[in-house]
Parts: structure tokens; C-alpha cells; sequence
């Protein structure tokens, strides 16, 4: 159905995102962030996936002192592939840090830390089984959004397991959820290209929810079409 990079370190388990491409027909293309000279020159599409914290230079800032577990090159790497991505009009999906890094790349800045109270803190843990992980909040869905066509719900309860949130949203973006306390939950590009980023885990609970799982749905639908006019350029 089509090819989707995910761009990891070689000592990194991203097995959950490939799991739930694979359950919708997806084919999973690892992209090693230290062999960028072997990435395809084309994809159908591109999944960023969640992972550390982004290093506040790349959004005009310094480092606060709230996290000290940054992987710059991964960084530059995820940046590359995103512009390259965009450039190209190949489908996006762009989970967690994947969403505050395609906020980032588009202009936008985030917050280094939404505190310690926050309901977005939850940890899963071993008990949790894979592909059905709890929730944590619900999110309110905006009528009008890709997203809303996608879910065909107004609001949605999701998993959670961030410590930042988008500050200022980016260029070319717009907003297509929130969390009661205002958080925002997912973003979108504006036009007819599929650029969709999520806050939550939606590959952590495509077992327990048919929702989340609409999600991987709509990618793979969009990778169909867009592999079509990528081959016949």
C-alpha cells in the first residue's frame, strides 16, 4: 500500500509505530539517523515518532534547565527529513515529538515544561499491554479539521506522556484539538497535503481504540494516492 520512513537510532525500539503502520497495510521503512546517504530517495510517506526533548535553539531559545536529554543530531536529521518531506508534498504524521518538532520546523516555539501537576505526565508502565494503553484526559476535536473527518468524533480520551506543549503555533499550521486545559493536541497543515501531528500516543492504543486506530486508516489512505503521482513524476 505504501512505504513509510521512521527515522531511529539503531539502539531504539520503535516497534508500537511499526506495529500499527503494518496493521493498516502500511510497510515501515527504518531511517537511521546516522546513515542519512541511505535513506530511499523516495518514501510514500513520513512518521515522525516521539523521543526526546528538541533542543530550544532550533526555536530561538536556551535551555531552561527542565530537561537535559537532548540528541542533537537526531534533531538536524528529523529537521532534513521534514523539509525534504514537505518540499515533496509527501504525506506527514507526526506523533508527540514528532508534532512539536513539525510546529518547530514550521516557525513555532514550544514550552520547556508544563509542570509537574499536569494530566499530559501520565507514564505508562509494564502492565500495560501493547496496543491498548490507558488514557489519560480527553481532547476536544475542532469541527472543520482533517482531523474531525478523520475521527468522526468531537472528543476523543487518549494516552499521554509529555512534559512540553506547542507555545506558538507555527506558519502554514493550524490547530485541530486542545486538552481542557488548553494544551494543544494536534495541529494540521492548511491545503489539501496530509501534514497531521498528534500529541498522544495513537500507536500505543490501536487495540483498544477503533479511533486512534482511523488515524494509521486515513495515513494509508493518503500514501496510496500520494504513491501514485510520486511515481509518475
Amino acid at each position: 500500500m505504501g512505504r513509510v520512513g521512521v527515522i531511529f537510532r539503531s539502539e531504539h525500539r520503535v516497534t508500537p509505530y511499526e506495529d500499527a503502520l503494518r496493521l493498516v497495510g502500511i510497510d515501515p521503512i527504518r531511517l537511521s539517523v546516522t546513515a542519512q546517504k541511505e535513506w530511499p530517495s523516495k518514501i510514500d510517506g513520513l512518521l515522525l515518532a516521539g523521543g526526546p526533548d528538541i533542543h530550544p535553539i532550533h526555536y530561538g531559545c536556551e535551555p531552561n534547565g527542565s530537561a537535559n536529554n537532548y540528541d542533537e543530531e537526531r534533531d538536524r536529521a528529523e529537521i532534513e527529513q521534514l523539509r525534504f518531506a514537505i518540499d515533496c508534498g509527501i504525506p506527514i504524521l507526526a506523533i508527540c515529538r514528532g508534532m512539536q518538532l513539525l510546529n518547530v520546523c514550521r516557525g513555532g516555539t514550544l514550552l520547556q515544561d508544563i509542570g509537574p501537576e499536569s494530566c499530559h505526565l501520565l507514564k505508562t508502565t509494564e502492565a500495560d499491554h501493547p496496543g491498548r494503553h490507558r488514557v489519560a484526559h480527553p481532547v476536544m476535536v475542532f469541527p472543520g479539521t482533517r482531523l474531525a473527518a478523520i475521527l468522526g468524533v468531537s472528543t476523543l480520551d487518549v494516552n499521554s506522556r509529555h512534559h512540553q506543549r506547542i507555545e506558538t503555533l507555527g506558519r502554514g499550521l493550524t490547530i485541530s484539538a486542545r486538552a481542557p486545559d488548553g494544551t494543544i493536541e494536534a495541529i494540521e497543515g492548511i491545503g489539501d497535503e496530509f501534514i497531521l501531528g498528534v500529541q498522544w500516543h495513537p500507536e500505543d492504543r490501536v487495540l483498544a481504540s477503533a479511533t486512534d486506530l482511523e488515524i494509521f486508516k486515513a495515513f494509508a489512505k493518503t500514501l496510496t494516492k500520494s504513491g501514485r503521482e510520486l511515481n509518475s513524476r
